[in-house]
C-alpha cells in the first residue's frame, strides 16, 4: 500500500515499524504520554574492596552517570545489588547517593527529624571469621529537577576499628563463591 496524506493530514499506509529510529523524540509525544524508559546505565562489578572508613566514602566500583535528560520532568529509577559485610560485631552503614551536575548531593532513605537517622543499609554485621557478605538490595524512584547528568553512586563508612568488605569470596559447600554488586539508573519519561 502506498504512503498517502488526505486534505485533513491523515497519513495511511505506514505499517508497523515503518518509521526509522530516532525520528520520534520524547517531545514529539501528546501530553501525559510518559512512563517509558528513555536510557539505562548501569555497571557491574566482582572487585573486592574494604574500608576502614569512619566517614562516608564512595564504594569504589558502584558509581554511575546519567547523560543529559531528556526533560526535568523525568525520573530516575535507581535499582542497587550491594554484596557487603563486616567484621563480627562491628557496624557498617551504606547510603545511595544523587549529585546533579553542578547540584547539592541528595540521599534517597535518610531518615528525617534528626541527626542520627542514617542509611538504606544500617549496622548489618556477620559472625565467624570469613566475614560472609550479605545481599542488600534497594529501588529507589527519583525525581529530577533539571536536565543535566546526574552522578549515582554508593557510599560507605565502618564503626571505628571495623572493616567493610564488598564482594568478598568465600567458601561454601567446598566450591569459592565470588559476589557481584552492581548498580543501574534508568531514565523513566513523565
Amino acid at each position: 500500500m502506498a504512503i498517502a496524506i488526505n486534505g485533513a493530514g491523515t497519513i495511511t499506509g505506514i505499517t508497523a515499524g515503518g518509521l526509522p529510529d530516532g525520528c520520534i523524540q520524547a517531545a514529539d509525544l501528546a501530553s501525559g504520554v510518559g512512563g517509558k524508559c528513555l536510557a539505562v546505565v548501569s555497571t557491574a562489578t566482582d572487585a573486592s574492596s574494604s574500608t576502614t572508613s569512619t566517614s562516608f566514602a564512595d564504594v569504589t566500583g558502584l558509581t554511575v552517570t546519567t547523560g543529559t535528560l531528556a526533560t526535568s520532568s523525568s525520573k530516575l529509577l535507581i535499582l542497587v545489588h550491594f554484596m557487603a559485610g563486616t567484621q563480627t560485631t562491628y557496624a557498617m552503614n551504606a547510603r545511595l547517593q544523587i549529585t546533579p551536575s553542578g547540584g547539592s548531593a541528595a540521599y534517597p532513605y535518610v531518615g528525617t527529624g534528626g541527626t542520627t537517622n542514617i542509611t538504606m543499609f544500617d549496622s548489618y554485621a556477620h559472625s565467624g571469621s570469613s566475614d560472609l557478605a550479605s545481599s542488600e538490595t534497594a529501588v529507589y524512584l527519583y525525581q529530577a529537577s533539571s536536565t543535566v547528568a546526574h552522578a549515582v553512586n554508593m557510599q560507605w563508612k565502618v564503626e571505628s576499628g571495623g572493616t567493610g568488605y564488598m564482594n568478598r569470596s568465600y567458601t561454601l559447600g567446598g566450591k569459592d563463591v565470588k559476589a557481584v554488586s552492581s548498580i543501574t539508573a534508568m531514565e523513566i519519561g513523565a
